[in-house]
């Protein structure tokens, strides 16, 4: 479930002030975990693609569907770029598992993997888990 994780990075994301941000998010650790209850997740495996592809998998989206798709934030590249900075700052203080989803051609484009090798790695992570 990621409902208090996707939480912590969308309402991080208003507070510019890195001190205001860990308070926010000591905040919402024992709101969410302390006072309501909730199970704190074992891990958290972070699907990360780069912007830039993400961008293109939503415009892709856009033709297939015959209108418009997504929401307001979804056509809004500094509050995207704010989040995926967010992300690794949440990588960074939880221990989050980065999966890279998408991979580096010799000409520095970026495409996405497989999804049976984005599987694997989510797996690899799993099974440490597990152990």
């Amino acid at each position: 479930d990621r409902y208090t994780t996707s939480n912590m990075v969308h309402q991080m994301v208003k507070y510019t002030d890195v001190d205001k941000r860990v308070q926010f998010l000591e905040w919402l650790e024992d709101f969410e975990f302390v006072k309501f209850g909730l199970p704190r997740p074992d891990a958290v495996c972070l699907l990360d693609v780069p912007l830039d592809v993400t961008e293109s998998l939503m415009s892709e989206r856009t033709g297939k569907t015959g209108g418009e798709t997504g929401d307001i934030h979804e056509g809004n590249r500094v509050y995207l770029q704010a989040v995926h900075n967010a992300y690794d700052e949440l990588v960074e203080r939880y221990q989050w598992h980065r999966i890279s989803c998408a991979q580096q051609d010799e000409s520095g484009t970026f495409t996405m993997r497989s999804i049976e090798s984005i599987h694997n790695d989510i797996y690899d992570v799993v099974k440490t888990i597990l152990r």
